[in-house]
């Protein structure tokens, strides 16, 4: 548990360090007819070497119409609100979460309610990633 934790608040620190980036990007398709908010329980699993899975954060996305993704991430036992900006094109979304100066970079497919992917940090480490709704009651 404690190393879950640790690896949850090292991405959070990572993430959350610098000025604030531009709220939105353009995605080149649009292929939805309104905009829609969603909340996601989020997961990342380093994808080498041993490591833990760490889940928690909280993951809140607007998905325009016009294929522009903004929202906010909540790192699990933090209280801070990160950035995210992106783009989507079909089912294919893209996103930032953090600042100008330090961001981890998503990149993954809709599948129905949830986001499967890959998340890059700056220094070349790569997560699986996952954003599922959250359960019932939680």
């Amino acid at each position: 548990m404690t190393r879950v934790t640790a690896a949850a608040a090292a991405i959070a620190i990572a993430i959350g360090a610098g000025a604030a980036a531009p709220r939105s990007v353009r995605a080149a398709t649009v292929q939805q007819t309104h905009s829609v908010t969603k909340t996601y329980q989020t997961t990342f699993q380093l994808d080498s070497g041993r490591s833990v899975a760490f889940a928690g954060g909280i993951l809140r996305l607007t998905l325009s119409k016009e294929g522009y993704i903004n929202g906010d991430y909540n790192p699990p036992g933090t209280g801070a609100l990160i950035p995210v900006v992106g783009g989507r094109n079909g089912a294919d979304v893209w996103f930032d979460i953090g600042t100008a100066t330090r961001t981890t970079h998503v990149t993954g497919t809709l599948q129905g309610d949830s986001i499967f992917g890959y998340a890059v940090e700056p220094d070349g480490s790569q997560y699986r990633f996952s954003a599922t709704p959250p359960a019932a009651g939680g």
